[in-house]
């Protein structure tokens, strides 16, 4: 099924709206069967509806409620595919106010987001080393990008 640009930007603009709310069973509506995420500098890789709702439950607590304000910079986009770069204000848990940027990566599955890469740095990173820890590592379908890209 291809998509249009427009048809693109709104399933994602649906998806954040969704994920902003914290609305699980929304965003969860707006991923396909076989999501894959990843999430890069940390090097996490989260495979599987399961998995993917648990990384949401997480960011809903320990990242959402951080985020001031984003501000887009640029999309881009591809047969199959849209990524969207923005600047995020980050108040961080020590209060201490930040910037974080990020570069995600969507691509598309029978109208639905099937994967997203998230490449984000700053005050982005800080949030997400909060997000993601040991338990969350332990979760089948979440596991380490090295195991897959071997690192020289």
């Amino acid at each position: 099924m291809d998509l249009s640009k427009d048809e693109m930007l709104e399933i994602v603009r649906s998806h954040a709206a969704f994920e902003y709310a914290s609305d699980l069973d929304a965003t969860m509506s707006t991923v396909s069967e076989r999501p894959l995420w990843e999430f890069h500098p940390l090097g996490i890789r989260v495979e599987g509806r399961d998995a993917v709702a648990r990384a949401y439950e997480l960011q809903f607590v320990h990242n959402l409620p951080f985020v001031e304000s984003s501000t887009q910079r640029t999309v881009f986009f591809g047969e199959a595919s849209f990524a969207r770069e923005a600047e995020y204000k980050i108040r961080l848990p020590s209060g201490v106010r930040t910037v974080g940027h990020a570069l995600i990566a969507f691509t598309f599955e029978e109208g639905l987001v099937s994967s997203e890469r998230a490449y984000v740095s700053g005050g982005f990173v800080k949030l997400l080393e909060n997000t993601f820890d040991e338990e969350f590592l332990a979760i089948p379908g979440v596991s380490r990008l090295d195991a897959f890209y071997p690192q020289p």
